[in-house]
């Protein structure tokens, strides 16, 4: 990853941009949903520019930037179509420690600007690190189609709700209830019926989930073992199990590498009430951490993936098909 996604603040910031044409109001109409203020550079600016100043939705010289015109920028846009004053800004930003981007020159850019769909304050940005733009804007119109107009609304709901949510411990159970909140709610009246449902049920309870991984194809795991790994509150693996398999999970995640089996751990994490998914790639691992479960009483199940059913499939119409094994009545 050479570019690092971030969201910047932008309320009381000014973001500068150099040019008045085509290529400066791509990026214009993009920044004006921002709550930055947005001024603009162009000894010759476009019709449509010249409206929008006139509108309030951003300030207008015209004239070439100055350094003092920089100083205290959040960002610097330069597209002014001409490369000789694109690098004549992209320098003056620079001397003052502010971070720009060359319209179209991925090169001479600081940030690279993605891709976004707006549900707002629900915000997905999608790059291609500056090297497939169309592919970008056609994943855009994909995830356009799947998130519903209303999501942004949501979004606010929740964030109105928030603090009468601070109720719930932090971690599972909190994480339950906005799943819930997110999935299930249908009338947001009944948020605070909901909030108390949760309030109200008995101490959480832990448990452990077995995967065997074979190898680092992420794309040979079951929709549930994905789900699955993305909840856990601790993950503990072999060391040699595969990146990609290890990104699946929550970056707050707690992530215990163990080259032996090592039941203790399961046990305890499972005991003070976490969700632990194990990952590796022994059979016989499995078969004795999950005997230490039983032992202790602690809920456990193994989670069949998409290569242990192609494995099982290979063998002909009549070979065993595979089964979630447990201990437990369910798996969540």
């Amino acid at each position: 990853m050479r570019h690092f996604p971030i969201f910047l603040d932008t309320r009381d910031r000014r973001i500068v941009v150099v040019g008045g044409q085509d290529v400066a109001m791509a990026k214009i109409r993009l920044l004006a949903r921002s709550e930055a203020r947005i001024e603009v550079f162009a000894p010759a600016p476009s019709a449509m520019l010249r409206t929008l100043a006139a509108e309030g939705t951003v300030q207008l010289f015209r004239r070439a930037p100055r350094t003092e015109d920089l100083v205290g920028a959040a960002l610097v846009y330069a597209a002014t179509d001409d490369d000789a004053t694109d690098q004549q800004v992209a320098a003056l930003a620079r001397g003052l420690g502010i971070a720009v981007n060359v319209v179209d020159n991925l090169a001479a850019s600081d940030f690279i600007t993605p891709a976004i769909v707006d549900r707002d304050p629900v915000t997905v940005a999608i790059g291609t690190e500056g090297t497939a733009p169309v592919l970008a804007r056609l994943i855009k119109a994909e995830v356009e189609a799947i998130l519903p107009a209303a999501l942004g609304q949501l979004a606010q709901a929740a964030g109105r709700f928030r603090e009468a949510a601070s109720v719930l411990p932090q971690g599972r159970p909190r994480r339950a209830f906005w799943a819930d909140f997110f999935l299930r709610l249908r009338n947001l009246d009944d948020a605070p019926h909901l909030l108390a449902q949760h309030v109200g049920r008995e101490g959480q309870k832990g448990g452990v989930d077995f995967l065997l991984i074979g190898g680092s194809d992420t794309d040979l795991l079951t929709l549930a073992s994905r789900r699955i790994l993305a909840d856990a509150d601790v993950v503990v693996h072999h060391p040699d199990i595969a990146r990609p398999i290890l990104d699946l999970a929550r970056r707050e995640a707690r992530f215990v590498p163990t080259l032996a089996t090592d039941s203790a751990v399961l046990v305890a994490q499972a005991s003070a009430g976490r969700r632990v998914i194990r990952l590796t790639d022994s059979p016989a691992t499995l078969a004795m951490e999950s005997a230490a479960l039983n032992a202790a009483g602690v809920a456990w199940a193994e989670l069949p993936s998409v290569a242990t059913y192609r494995m099982c499939c290979s063998a002909g119409p009549t070979a065993p098909q595979p089964e979630t094994v447990t201990n437990r009545e369910y798996v969540s």
